[in-house]
């Protein structure tokens, strides 16, 4: 029968096999946690940059109510790059180049220094313009044949792809967007209107975007496009505003939030309304109205996908954020809104 100094001693033994056993099992637990994969992601992926800067119309409120009861899921991914936007270096001999192309008796441009886009180059000769800066084009044509025959969207469809491919400042990746393709009869003393169809109209939009990882740049005006073409039915281009940029250098992934996470914050007002438009009979909104603000009562939100936010300003990361869209009625008209949120936690 054991003493009782010998249960002691047992029991002293007993309690340092017990800490050390503790102690092991605690570094067991600290290595594995330290070595999962989610770990790892945590200790590889530092904190996400400022929200970008996306612009929300000062006079326009939120919503009263937003449903979201329609939105569809969609595949988010656990982590999503950020790119920095690199501007051209043109110079006069490039877009002297450029004009010979564009403009029938190009001549020496008025050049204006120091701008926000860097150099800018102007042309105004008569029916066309051309002003070209280091990341942004705008070509007018006012010198229109009106008795062309008109060819069918097909072909204009063909042309305009010709048209930006010729044009070798631009980005030669760039897909056609048929969703915004907009029929527009235009006159030459008044903004373009809208029609439901090619066959009424007479000049047709095409809009053609740049994607990063397979998503589509966005700019704090939903409606704009990476390049934006107007083409007559005779096949004749009026107008052309596009980027131009020189590159776009992928930096640090970052983790992103779920699509939970993002409609939690679109329900708590928290989402930035870039637009909240008025539309006609055929789904369209002059750009007249584009920034005026819209007292909404109730939005119901349809649609949510993906963008890369182009800043204004290249010292501003491009990053990946959610594009909500949905619609809404306002004095017995039906309205479009558009919500960004940012997608970086």
């Amino acid at each position: 029968m054991a003493t009782l100094t010998e249960t002691i001693q047992l029991l002293k033994k007993s309690s340092i096999f017990g800490v050390l056993f503790l102690i092991i099992a605690g570094l067991l637990i600290l290595v594995i946690f330290t070595n999962s994969p989610r770990s790892q992601d945590q200790k590889l992926l530092p904190s996400p940059p400022p929200n970008p800067p996306i612009k929300q119309n000062p006079l326009q409120s939120q919503p009263q109510i937003i449903n979201t009861d329609r939105l569809q899921n969609i595949d988010v991914p656990d982590q999503l790059a950020t790119y920095q936007a690199i501007k051209r270096n043109i110079g006069l001999a490039e877009a002297q180049s450029l004009a010979t192309k564009l403009l029938i008796t190009p001549t020496s441009p008025r050049v204006v220094e120091n701008t926000q886009d860097g150099t800018l180059f102007v042309w105004n000769q008569g029916n066309q313009t051309l002003n070209l800066s280091q990341s942004n084009l705008r070509y007018t044509n006012g010198n229109i044949d009106e008795n062309l025959l008109n060819l069918p969207e097909t072909d204009i469809i063909n042309i305009g792809q010709d048209f930006l491919r010729s044009l070798i400042l631009l980005d030669p990746d760039l897909s056609l967007n048929t969703p915004k393709t907009a029929y527009l009869i235009s006159t030459p003393v008044a903004l373009p209107q809208s029609t439901n169809s090619f066959e009424s109209a007479n000049t047709i939009e095409l809009h053609f975007e740049k994607k990063l990882d397979g998503i589509s740049l966005v700019t704090n005006s939903p409606r704009s496009s990476y390049a934006i073409l107007r083409i007559t039915k005779g096949g004749e281009v009026t107008r052309l505003d596009a980027k131009l940029f020189e590159s776009f250098n992928k930096k640090q992934a970052f983790r992103t939030k779920t699509l939970k996470e993002a409609i939690s914050a679109v329900s708590a007002r928290q989402g930035s309304i870039v637009e909240a438009v008025i539309l006609d009979e055929n789904g369209q909104s002059l750009e007249l109205f584009q920034n005026l603000p819209v007292d909404l009562d109730t939005v119901s939100l349809t649609k949510v996908s993906f963008g890369y936010f182009l800043p204004d300003t290249t010292d501003d990361l491009v990053q990946p954020i959610y594009v909500f869209e949905g619609n809404f009625v306002k004095d017995n008209q039906n309205g479009r809104v558009v919500i960004y949120v940012p997608s970086l936690k």
